[in-house]
């Protein structure tokens, strides 16, 4: 009986290691296309106010 509880709780423990690897995965993902786009939003900033300034 209690090596069926092992089990069972070692199948829980890989499924929220599944569950953490893909969160961590989407959350690297969108720190990317933050970063990308925080990127792009001040060279976009960037060159509004070279050509304004002319």
């Amino acid at each position: 009986m209690a090596d069926s509880g092992i089990k069972h709780f070692s199948v829980i423990d890989s499924e929220f290691s599944n569950i953490r690897e893909r969160f961590d995965a989407e959350m690297k993902k969108m720190e990317d296309e933050m970063t990308k786009f925080r990127s792009e939003l001040m060279n976009r900033e960037s060159n509004f106010f070279k050509t304004t300034s002319r």
